[in-house]
């Protein structure tokens, strides 16, 4: 066996789908895309993906997106192999994309500290012993939550004071600036910079901005949010599902503590499974500190699988 390494691009797009759907029977993945998702992926700026090719089959892959943090330059570092191939494949590969992370560093955001994250689900041994050969420690645990549409109760009336709307395009520099507000405090880099949230919230295939929702108070500024996408792969791995993902949910500091979040993500829900969704998803932090997993709890979702958070930290460069 004489497996190669190369970067990856548009024409790989239909095998990096294929990959995703081997790897993602075997085991859960954080990262399983189609091939036009992919090819979108590749669209954002601070993007890089290799592969490595057996015989000119895609049998492993990783890749990085770069953004930055108040105060840090974050890559989320991915990757994974084909179950029938070597495990180590994916070490070479990691080893290769954090060298091209850290010369993308060096040559756009120097003088920030750097913040390497990398995520596979929980209770595999082998990959927490290769990353961590790599420097990367586990420090966070995030649930993927899911849950079923067939009995949505329909949402009440609006909160006084408050005005509801769908997500608007003309809006998204207010909505990414609630956002980063609400989670300027968060561990491990939630901020979004412009360019990752243009091309994830505008721009994307799987944007559903008229399931996606909005609270405004009378001054006009975002009381709370909840966005919806959906991927053509459904991001629990449950296949068979047409299925909404909730990847944004947040309510400034000042509206906190009367229910608006779980007033938005029932109307989500709502309007998702009216529209022909069966089932729902979104992730958690283990440990939010907003109290995030009993809202989405009481909204029917429940715990599907567990991804652990894995951290390398580096200082800025010289």
């Amino acid at each position: 066996m004489a497996i190669s390494v190369r970067e990856l691009g548009d024409a790989d797009a239909e095998e990096f789908g294929r990959l995703s759907a081997v790897i993602d029977a075997d085991h859960p993945t954080p990262l399983r895309l189609s091939a036009t998702e992919f090819r979108e992926v590749l669209e954002l700026p601070g993007t890089r993906f290799l592969g490595a090719f057996d015989d000119g089959t895609l049998v492993g892959w990783a890749g990085f997106l770069a953004s930055v943090q108040p105060e840090s330059q974050r890559f989320l570092v991915d990757g994974d192999v084909d179950p029938a191939h070597p495990f180590a494949v994916l070490g070479v590969l990691l080893g290769r994309v954090l060298d091209a992370a850290r010369a993308w560093h060096a040559d756009t955001e120097p003088g920030l500290p750097v913040l390497f994250v990398n995520r596979a689900a929980s209770g595999r041994a082998e990959h927490e012993e290769l990353v961590g050969a790599l420097g990367f420690e586990p420090e966070r645990y995030r649930f993927l939550m899911v849950a079923d549409l067939d009995d949505v109760p329909t949402p009440g009336p609006v909160a006084d004071g408050l005005t509801l709307t769908e997500f608007d395009p003309e809006d998204s520099e207010l909505l990414r600036a609630c956002h980063n507000e609400v989670f300027r405090d968060y561990p491990n880099g939630a901020s979004a910079d412009r360019d990752n949230w243009e091309g994830f919230m505008l721009a994307a295939s799987h944007v559903r901005h008229h399931l996606s929702f909005v609270l405004t108070d009378a001054d006009g500024a975002v009381a709370s949010y909840a966005f919806a996408h959906e991927y053509a792969v459904p991001v629990s791995g449950r296949d068979g599902h047409r299925e909404v993902y909730l990847p944004y949910i947040g309510t400034a500091a000042v509206h906190r503590g009367r229910g608006l979040a779980s007033d938005l993500v029932g109307r989500v829900l709502h309007a998702a499974a009216a529209e022909g969704c069966t089932s729902a998803s979104l992730d958690v932090d283990a440990e939010n500190p907003a109290g995030a997993l009993g809202v989405y709890e009481r909204a029917g979702f429940r715990q599907h699988h567990t991804f652990v958070e894995y951290a390398l930290r580096e200082p800025a460069g010289e």
